[in-house]
């Protein structure tokens, strides 16, 4: 076994291989692959109780980002459906990730008891019912802005939508209902937007 290959996924592999298919002692195997006998035994415990695994590489044509590895033990699923099936697992991730950072999930107020439970219950309920209002009042959906960052971004993010709700939400508070306006709609307008983009 080439050195590189030791410890890798394949190099794994071919321990697996030569005890299990080939007949090879663990510790011919193991002097072979350059790994302890504890490593190569470790190794095979693991791929019993696990058994094989299918292995996706993904590769970037151009060669500019990193090769991706994804592995499942379903040995009938096809390199495409792993990749597919993780692929599924980004709208979760995303939403985990703006809920702990717009909606305060990472860092509750309470501690005790089933406090952290029921924050993150609520936070997930919370971020359901921003997009429910959001993809609900079509008018909102036009307001989220085009940054010059972003220049061909067609889709509103979470951050958008948030926004847009505290736009809505303090219009309607602020502005609709104060007597007194020493600022001009225009303005208030303004202010409200960066804000809204702000908090």
């Amino acid at each position: 076994m080439l050195d590189r290959d030791r410890g890798t996924v394949y190099g794994r592999w071919l321990v697996v291989q030569r005890v299990e298919r080939e007949g090879w002692t663990v510790a011919a195997t193991a002097e072979g692959a350059g790994v302890s006998r504890k490593t190569a035994y470790r190794w095979l415990r693991r791929w019993s109780a696990e058994g094989e695994a299918v292995l996706a590489i993904v590769r970037d044509p151009q060669g500019l980002e990193p090769d991706n590895y994804f592995v499942t033990t379903d040995t009938t699923a096809q390199p495409v459906q792993v990749v597919s099936a993780y692929a599924d697992r980004w709208a979760i991730e995303d939403t985990f990730r703006n809920t702990k950072q717009f909606l305060g999930a990472e860092d509750p107020q309470s501690w005790v008891g089933a406090g952290p439970e029921q924050v993150v219950a609520l936070v997930r309920w919370m971020s359901a019912a921003v997009w429910d209002w959001f993809v609900a009042t079509p008018s909102q959906q036009s307001l989220w802005p085009v940054r010059p960052c972003h220049p061909t971004k067609r889709t509103p993010s979470f951050q958008d939508a948030v926004a847009s709700l505290r736009r809505e939400g303090w219009t309607r508070t602020i502005l609709d209902a104060s007597p007194h306006r020493r600022l001009s709609r225009e303005n208030a307008t303004t202010l409200l937007d960066v804000l809204a983009e702000a908090a």
